[in-house]
């Protein structure tokens, strides 16, 4: 919807997630903003899996996060990009850049012996942006 929210800073929020047994991947589409450094920006990512008396067992799991228009960093992936982007300094008009702005599909490894319920997001860094995330089963576990 127009105006609103389209994506979330890590702020220690904790999130369902539907992932069966099995799953072995998350993946997190995202990217940091305004960042100088080659390395990114991390937060760490609490992975919850269900126990046997009702409770929940937790991994964690640190996950860098590349500038929008920085170097891909450990396993990040570009999942789109774009060659245009707003120039508010030019009345919003889209311009031609030499580094496309691009987000990224960051993959953290799953337990598939165990039932991941919910992920936790450390309140870290605050120039970290979210926009999805989807648990998957992936290569030979198929």
């Amino acid at each position: 919807t127009s105006g609103q929210p389209d994506s979330v800073s890590p702020a220690g929020q904790t999130i369902p997630v539907n992932a069966p047994l099995g799953t072995n991947t998350l993946a997190i589409l995202g990217a940091a903003e305004r960042r100088q450094t080659t390395g990114g920006s991390a937060t760490v990512v609490h992975l919850n899996y269900a126990d046997a008396g009702g409770g929940t067992d937790t991994d964690v799991e640190e996950v860098a996060f590349p500038d929008w228009d920085g170097l891909l960093v450990n396993s990040s992936a570009t999942a789109a990009s774009n060659e245009l982007r707003s120039n508010f300094a030019l009345l919003n008009n889209a311009v031609p850049v030499a580094t496309p702005a691009s987000v990224y599909a960051i993959t953290v490894p799953v337990d598939p012996t165990r039932k991941l319920v919910s992920i936790t997001f450390a309140d870290t860094d605050p120039s970290i942006r979210m926009f999805d995330l989807q648990a998957a089963t992936t290569g030979a576990g198929k």
